[in-house]
């Protein structure tokens, strides 16, 4: 998972230290809360950059979020550099600190990178990457320092072979593995969701960025009866009306969702043009349990979106159920007070406000003002409803 986050002149972040968030402490389910034009997208996308560029190129960023290169630093950065850096504990307690700088506007690229690993208290470095030139430093005894040159859009850890170089550099290995597996999901569109796919393939094994291959992804998961059978109770215990959903193979090889429920005592099935937003997005975080390799960081925007309040509850109690397998570290947005009720840990949100000169601030809020004393007339989403992010930031615990 994540431990700290630091984002320097990328989108709402500024490059100016006073105006920054210092490094931004994660939990293995953290909800992001606070205003619109607060930051709290920009630390999802902060995060997904980072996956992205582990195992492509910027372009392909930028093609598959409909950026542009001049949009990714911070809007009164003309000539500042993008840095996003993290520090991620990694499998058999080893930890890395990895830090990522895209050039200015006017000089498009990786400008440079550096891979640290943790030994014992002390921070050794294992690629440290300037412009074109590239330095790897071993991590086994008997390898010795290797020097290169070359021009790459993306990460050092794009070019990290899980295999060949598992003995050589287990970090960067690690490291790539981690990064490689971040999922952002932040608008699982019910039209992308609702629509009928062909496809039977590995590549189905996973949902598409905003929903799309849903019904060929449950196909998948179908596949394996119990896995299939765990999905469907996982829904059932937090909307019971449902009875079945059916993956439905026609002609030409496209696969069709239909949903079985009960209303009134009599069954119904519906397809997926008549299910509702609400229950198909349930029915995705369900699914999300039973991937065949689990997100190692799964990003989701506005969690509320098309759910009856009652609802809520059941889809953050499946997401905190994902990071209990302790191989999936979710993080979350919401301007939802009643979701927020549902987080089991005051230390799991994080306040985004704005603060002097428009510079994004990072408060937990277990740290904001006067915690301590209005915890105990309320639960964590009426505390942010009603006190409002004004009284709450800034603070300190326990003042």
């Amino acid at each position: 998972m994540i431990r700290t986050l630091w984002i320097e002149s990328f989108k709402a972040f500024s490059d100016d230290p006073g105006r920054t968030a210092p490094g931004i402490r994660l939990q293995p389910m953290t909800v992001l809360v606070g205003p619109n034009g607060s930051g709290k997208s920009t630390i999802l996308q902060a995060i997904d950059a980072l996956g992205w560029l582990s195992a492509g190129t910027i372009k392909e960023m930028l093609d598959a979020h409909h950026w542009e290169y001049a949009d990714l630093a911070h809007l009164r950065a003309e000539r500042a550099q993008t840095a996003l850096q993290a520090e991620i504990d990694l499998p058999d307690a080893a930890r890395a600190r990895w830090r990522l700088t895209l050039g200015s506007r006017r000089s498009p690229g990786v400008a440079s990178e550096s891979i640290e690993k943790a030994v014992g208290d002390a921070w050794r470095t294992i690629i440290h990457r300037t412009g074109r030139d590239v330095a790897r430093y071993p991590e086994r005894a008997g390898i010795g320092k290797e020097k290169t040159t070359l021009s790459l859009p993306s990460s050092w850890l794009s070019t990290i072979d899980l295999k060949a170089d598992r003995d050589r550099f287990p970090t960067l290995v690690a490291l790539a593995q981690w990064a490689r597996r971040i999922r952002a999901y932040y608008f699982l569109d019910p039209v992308a969701l609702r629509a009928s796919s062909r496809g039977t393939g590995e590549r189905y094994d996973e949902l598409g960025l905003h929903g799309e291959n849903f019904a060929s992804f449950l196909g998948r998961i179908k596949s394996r009866p119990k896995d299939f059978a765990r999905l469907i109770e996982r829904v059932r215990a937090h909307y019971p009306r449902l009875v079945d959903i059916h993956v439905r193979r026609k002609s030409y090889g496209w696969t069709h969702l239909e949903v079985t429920e009960k209303w009134n005592g009599e069954q119904a099935t519906f397809n997926a043009r008549q299910v509702s937003d609400g229950l198909l997005r349930i029915i995705a975080v369900a699914a999300m349990h039973e991937m065949r390799e689990a997100p190692s960081v799964l990003l989701i925007d506005e969690i509320e979106n098309g759910l009856h309040p009652r609802l809520l509850g059941g889809l953050v109690a499946m997401l905190e159920e994902l990071t209990k397998t302790g191989s999936t570290q979710v993080i979350a947005t919401t301007h939802s007070p009643i979701t927020l009720n549902y987080v089991s840990s005051p230390e799991s949100v994080l306040l985004v406000t704005r603060g002097k000169g428009g510079g994004v601030r990072v408060t937990p809020m277990n740290e904001t003002r006067s915690f301590q004393e209005l915890r105990e007339h309320f639960e964590l989403g009426e505390l942010w409803y009603n006190a409002g992010e004004e009284r709450l930031v800034p603070g300190k615990k326990g003042r």
